[in-house]
């Protein structure tokens, strides 16, 4: 079993959450799912000998939700984390 972290965009409530987590349960290979829509993360494990993780990351995308590449992850962190700051300075 190999476990897997992606950052995935699109989620915005538990009901995102849910359709993830279900839609990745039914892939086959794939036993746990935890989605966080307040992160942006989903966390699995999954048993590499019936899935790949591009398969995985193809399921996310037929949900309806985009997994986030790291350079781009960081890009985004680094937006968020710049609003942060002038919504602080401007308050």
């Amino acid at each position: 079993m190999a476990t897997l972290q992606l950052s995935v965009s699109g989620m915005k409530c538990t009901a995102c959450e849910k359709k993830i987590v279900e839609g990745l349960q039914a892939v086959e290979g794939v036993s746990e799912v935890k989605a966080d829509h307040k992160a942006g993360l989903v966390e699995l494990v999954y048993d590499p000998d019936k899935v790949q993780p591009s398969q995985i990351e193809e399921a996310i995308s037929g949900l309806g939700f985009q997994v986030v590449q790291e350079e781009a992850r960081s890009e985004t962190q680094k937006s968020s984390i710049l609003q942060q700051i002038l919504s602080f300075f401007r308050s």
